[in-house]
């Protein structure tokens, strides 16, 4: 007797769809439009971290460049800016800190692409540099992400995790993503339930919001479903 598909109405395949975004990837309304609203109040903040200070040059080579990742990458997001600056030049500094392990070396906050250009083109980078603490950056660092990529469910669950295991506080995170406890907690046992090889297949999942990622880690928390899943 065959046995019956767990996943048959989970519709699979959209949670992998590479189609276009959703206004909200959530899909979500009430206090979550709060938060959405909190992130690009947000956004406007980290901006204005650089207003009125001073533009430098800084040699790529003095940079230490770490943003916790989301997990997933596109091929273009190194390869166009840098065409891009090929041309035209910075037109926007980034921000960042003095190392406090090297005083010679500078950290990047913000502007993590642009840093990466610069070194990959080995010219010299504009930036403003602004002593902030860890706190500080990762959560300017989390601003930066949300207000350019707007990140999915799954990214910003990465995300999250990526920034615990390099020692914030879940206090921390909440700021730099701009969630609040609950959610946080949803994100975390998505990511600890579901297997990073599934989630990877997935990819980001852009139009796919928390609701459908909590059925999917329902379904894996049954060992003959994810047996099942990890056989597609």
């Amino acid at each position: 007797m065959s046995r019956k598909n767990p996943f048959a109405n989970l519709d699979l395949s959209s949670i992998g769809s590479t189609g276009p975004a959703a206004k909200s990837c959530y899909g979500m309304t009430g206090a979550a439009k709060t938060v959405v609203r909190s992130i690009e109040e947000m956004a406007e903040n980290t901006k204005r971290l650089m207003d009125g200070e001073t533009i430098v040059e800084i040699e790529p080579q003095l940079l230490d460049v770490f943003s916790p990742p989301t997990g997933f990458r596109t091929r273009c997001r190194t390869s166009c800016p840098a065409r891009g600056n090929q041309g035209s030049g910075q037109t926007s500094p980034i921000l960042v800190r003095p190392n406090p392990r090297n005083s010679e070396r500078y950290m990047v906050v913000f502007g993590h692409r642009r840093a990466r250009v610069a070194m990959n083109l080995g010219v010299k980078v504009k930036a403003v540099v602004k002593k902030l603490d860890d706190v500080a950056s990762a959560i300017a660092q989390g601003q930066e992400n949300s207000a350019r990529s707007n990140l999915s469910f799954i990214e910003r669950a990465y995300f999250a995790q990526n920034l615990l295991s390099s020692g914030m506080t879940k206090e921390t995170v909440k700021s730099a993503i701009g969630i609040d406890d609950a959610l946080l907690s949803k994100m975390l046992s998505v990511i600890e339930t579901i297997p990073s090889t599934m989630t990877m297949a997935l990819g980001a999942s852009k139009k796919i919001g928390r609701d459908k990622w909590l059925s999917l880690r329902q379904l894996i928390l049954n060992p003959a479903y994810l047996n099942i899943a990890l056989e597609k």
